[in-house]
């Protein structure tokens, strides 16, 4: 690799792990159209490389959010068996599919993504599976208390579609993480700093899953490392100064204009 080329890499990272921290999505829906449209991989391989990526994304800013205590492992315990298979599902598929069908399904996938957040629909804490509602109060290191319910039976059943989005897309789950876990009842902060948690596992257990299908580049994911890792405590920091509404609304917009860049490159819209 050249110096510009290792230079595009960082750059590319230090975005990805700035974007993908601040909105608790790993990275991952940055990333992919940047190795596929910006590096030339091919969909499975950008795949792949992304949620190798993410990992360090993920520990970066994780590490991040668990300093300001905004982190509900208790919540996150749950949600870890189903999202874990759903990546391996989620992996397996992918590696079966079409680059053109791949890149339709990730833009389709952000779209949903972005309604969700415009929409801002009421939480389902209190609606449905009453039984299974988990009642949370959590102090954070600001010594800011927040109280609020989750709806653990809906949170599991979406974590596991979540992790089947990661393995498929290579997007770490948080894209419908985030969405789901603020339906679900976690104040939007809370959703974004423990999708970042449960993105460490996803995308771990994605990345060796796409290792034994031979989707990984190692030595572009290297280069690229350094600057996620950066990025994404840079990106924990700006999270905690964006309002709810306002937070939602950047996550809505990044996901539209990605969605509509990733649908044209699948129809050579563009190129």
């Amino acid at each position: 690799m050249d110096a510009l080329y290792i230079i595009g890499a960082i750059g590319a990272g230090l975005f990805a792990g700035f974007a993908g921290s601040m909105l608790g999505l790993g990275g991952g829906f940055v990333m992919v159209p940047i190795l596929h449209i910006g590096f030339g991989l091919e969909m499975q391989h950008a795949v792949g490389t992304s949620l190798a990526i993410m990992i360090f994304t993920a520990l970066s800013s994780a590490f991040g959010y668990w300093r300001q205590g905004r982190i509900d492992t208790k919540v996150a315990r749950y949600l870890l068996i189903t999202s874990i298979l759903g990546v391996i599902c989620g992996a397996l598929v992918a590696n079966a599919l079409r680059g053109q069908t791949l890149k339709i399904i990730f833009g389709a996938a952000l779209t949903l993504a972005a309604i969700r957040m415009f929409t801002g629909k009421k939480a389902l804490a209190s609606h449905g599976f009453k039984k299974h509602v988990l009642v949370r109060e959590i102090i954070d290191r600001e010594g800011t208390v927040f109280k609020y319910n989750v709806n653990l039976v809906l949170t599991m059943i979406f974590s596991g579609i979540a992790g089947i989005s990661s393995g498929l897309l290579g997007i770490g789950g948080g894209i419908v993480n985030v969405p789901v876990l603020t339906f679900c009842g976690l104040p939007i902060h809370f959703a974004i700093a423990t999708s970042s948690f449960l993105i460490i596992f996803n995308a771990t257990t994605g990345a060796v899953s796409h290792a034994f299908l031979g989707n990984v580049q190692y030595v572009l994911a290297c280069a690229i490392i350094p600057g996620v890792i950066v990025g994404a405590q840079f990106g924990a920091a700006a999270s905690k100064r964006f309002k709810p509404k306002k937070l939602q609304i950047v996550f809505g917009v990044m996901m539209f204009l990605l969605a509509l860049r990733m649908i044209a490159k699948a129809f050579n819209w563009m190129v």
